[in-house]
C-alpha cells in the first residue's frame, strides 16, 4: 500500500509546535501555577536579603574578623540545619495527599507528627550547636583561627533559633501542602521585618 503524502500540519517543525505548547498561555492553569510559584520564589528571596542586612550591620563594626566569624557561624548553622530539615520534604506531600482526599483529620495528624519531630530534632540541633559549638566550628575554622572569637558567641546565640526555624519550615510545608504559599510569605515578611 502506498503511503499518503504528509499533511501540511505534520510538515511543520515538531520542536516549534512543542515549544508553543509549552509556553504559558496565561489561562486558568497558568494563573494558578503562577499564584503558587511567585509567592514561593519571593519567600526564598527573603532569607538572603535578611542575611545581607545582618552582614551589613556586622560590617559596620569595622572588623573583618567579625564578618569572617559571622560567615563561618552561618555556614555551620545552615549545614547542620539543612541536614536535619528534611521534614518539609516529607510533610508537604503527606498534607497534600490527605487534603486532596478530603481527610482533614489525617492532614492535621501529619502536621502534628511533623511538628513533634521538628521540636525534638530542633532541640537536638540546638543542643549540638549550643553545647558543641567549638567542635561544630571546626568544620569550617581551624583551631586558633582569629575569627573563632567572633564565630563562637554568634553560633551559640544563633543556636537558640534552631527550634523556631525548624517549626517554621514545617509550618510553611504544611501550607504548601494545601497549595497556600501566600500565608508563609506573609509570616516570613512579618517575622523578618521584626528581625530588622
Amino acid at each position: 500500500a502506498a503511503s499518503s503524502p504528509p499533511s501540511a500540519s505534520s510538515s511543520s517543525s515538531p520542536s516549534g509546535s512543542r515549544l508553543r505548547r509549552a509556553l504559558p498561555k496565561w489561562d486558568e492553569l497558568d494563573r494558578k501555577i503562577a499564584g503558587i510559584a511567585l509567592p514561593s520564589v519571593a519567600n526564598l528571596l527573603i532569607l538572603p536579603l535578611v542575611s545581607a542586612v545582618d552582614t551589613y550591620w556586622v560590617g559596620r563594626m569595622g572588623d573583618a574578623l567579625a564578618l569572617a566569624g559571622q560567615g563561618a557561624a552561618n555556614q555551620v548553622f545552615s549545614s547542620i540545619f539543612w541536614v536535619i530539615a528534611f521534614l518539609p520534604s516529607v510533610t508537604t506531600p503527606l498534607v497534600a495527599r490527605a487534603a486532596a482526599s478530603g481527610n482533614l483529620v489525617k492532614a492535621r495528624e501529619s502536621i502534628c507528627e511533623a511538628a513533634f519531630l521538628a521540636g525534638a530534632m530542633g532541640l537536638l540541633g540546638a543542643l549540638l550547636l549550643g553545647l558543641a559549638s567549638n567542635s561544630a566550628l571546626s568544620l569550617v575554622l581551624p583551631p586558633g583561627a582569629p575569627a573563632r572569637e567572633f564565630a563562637l558567641p554568634y553560633l551559640q546565640i544563633r543556636a537558640l533559633s534552631f527550634v523556631p526555624a525548624l517549626f517554621s519550615t514545617v509550618g510553611f510545608a504544611s501550607f504548601r501542602g494545601v497549595m497556600d504559599t501566600v500565608t508563609p510569605l506573609r509570616v516570613a515578611l512579618l517575622s523578618n521585618i521584626l528581625n530588622l
